[in-house]
């Protein structure tokens, strides 16, 4: 998920930032009114709004953020379904039913879309031999996450933003003993 920002990357003007993991000016946030709770569930939206209105983003040199990962596995599937999910009805709400029609049935090639995004990210940031230890559980979450995506392009969020919510909020609860902070 944040493979593209992770050292080493070049610091400065970016397209995109980490969803969910950035931080905007105050004033700028406090212009989407309304529509802000709306703008932050789904931040390339707001990205992308904010490139419109001609506000750069900056992937800045030293940020960090401190990020505990999901790792019991019965939690993992389930975020991940649901993180796909949600993703997907929030992307697509103003999309017409036809397309999101279109991304459902053509779900399954996402992790292949991805995957084929991610090589030279993995490339850089993993040695090859950990890449290939990875590679079983990374290809298993790109397809439960468009697993999630397909029902969420179908169906709409559903329930998942709760579930995802409770996730966030509990996250040490879904983290291995031994790997909790």
């Amino acid at each position: 998920d944040y493979g593209p920002w992770l050292p080493p990357t070049a610091t400065g003007p970016r397209g995109e930032l980490p969803g969910h993991n950035s931080c905007y000016r105050r004033d700028e946030l406090l212009g989407y009114d309304g529509s802000l709770a709306e703008m932050l569930t789904y931040e390339d939206a707001l990205h992308r709004d904010l490139h419109r209105r001609g506000r750069g983003l900056v992937l800045a040199e030293g940020a960090r953020v401190r990020h505990l990962n999901v790792s019991v596995p019965r939690s993992w599937v389930r975020e991940r379904f649901h993180v796909g999910r949600a993703f997907a009805a929030a992307r697509s709400r103003p999309w017409p039913r036809w397309r999101r029609a279109v991304y459902a049935l053509a779900a399954p090639l996402i992790p292949m879309v991805r995957l084929w995004r991610l090589a030279p990210v993995a490339g850089r940031t993993r040695g090859r031999p950990q890449l290939l230890r990875l590679a079983p559980a990374l290809v298993t979450g790109l397809i439960v996450h468009a697993a999630g995506e397909a029902v969420g392009f179908a169906l709409g969020a559903g329930s998942s933003w709760p579930v995802v919510s409770k996730i966030e909020l509990y996250r040490e609860r879904c983290v291995r003993e031994g790997e909790r902070p």
